[in-house]
């Protein structure tokens, strides 16, 4: 119960560069962000990290691409490169609509490491209820 109260109190920022190119069907979405514990009770830095994205519309209801997500080290002062985390691989996208102004958008992936800090594999998932 500890370990999903530290994670309750993490604060994203997301007020960096972000951007969106669009073209071709295709869609590009980069974010870079920072992370804090605001209220741990351990000393905890900020830490850089990034998603990126690139999508092809299939239809309005569903996208394939890749997805990209890491970690630079904290925001100061950058690991080296072969201690940054590093992840990409292959992402589908979808959005179900169910009535005007609400929908439930989902994303999967499954990206392979390629550092050696760096998860072997991972299987993503999220979901989102918009309303």
């Amino acid at each position: 119960m500890n370990a999903l109260k530290t994670e309750l109190r993490v604060m994203k920022s997301t007020m960096v560069p972000s951007s969106r190119k669009n073209g071709g069907g295709f869609k590009a979405i980069s974010i870079f962000y920072s992370k804090k514990n605001v209220s741990a009770t351990v000393p905890y830095n900020t830490v850089m990290q990034y998603q990126m994205q690139l999508k092809y519309r299939q239809s309005s209801a569903f996208e394939w691409g890749a997805q990209a997500l890491g970690s630079v080290g904290t925001w100061d002062n950058w690991d080296n490169s072969s201690n940054q985390i590093h992840q990409f691989g292959p992402a589908i996208f979808g959005k179900v609509r169910l009535a005007p102004k609400q929908a439930i958008t989902w994303n999967a992936a499954l990206l392979r490491g390629i550092t050696n800090t760096s998860p072997f594999a991972t299987l993503r998932l999220q979901t989102e209820y918009e309303f």
